[in-house]
């Protein structure tokens, strides 16, 4: 289901928020089956720096670029990582963002990864908001 943790990654989007805290980088990651849709965001040179590192380890296979853009303000400013699972049944949000009809990361576009991770962080946004409203 969106917005579900990732579960035994976890750990890694734990790690991952205290790294790019202290670089300053921000951005989204989302999983679905083996596949993996991440967002990037914080100074040019640290963000390739940790691409970088993501490319040369051994847990990743096929790592990929598919855009890199100068943006005049961040997408996902207070995520240092946020990790969700994307179900086969969630592939009716991509109908709707209108631009693919399953989730398959080779066939993406940067501004369709973009856009899914930003429905991403609007549900979990909305999501946050509804658990810190007290019960009545």
């Amino acid at each position: 289901m969106l917005g579900a943790a990732i579960g035994a990654g976890e750990e890694v989007v734990l790690a991952a928020e205290r790294h790019n805290a202290r670089a300053d980088i921000t951005g989204a990651l989302l999983c679905c089956s083996r596949w993996f849709v991440q967002v990037l965001e914080g100074d040019p040179v640290a963000t390739a720096k940790l691409y970088e590192s993501i490319e040369k380890d051994s847990r990743h296979e096929s790592v990929t670029l598919i855009g890199a853009r100068e943006v005049d303000q961040r997408y996902f400013p207070n995520w240092g990582m946020c990790g969700a699972r994307l179900s086969p049944a969630d592939d009716a949000i991509l109908k709707v963002l209108g631009r693919q009809t399953s989730f398959s990361p080779p066939e993406m576009t940067f501004e369709l990864a973009r856009d899914l991770l930003g429905v991403v962080h609007q549900v979990r946004s909305l999501r946050a908001v509804e658990l810190a409203k007290p019960e009545v």
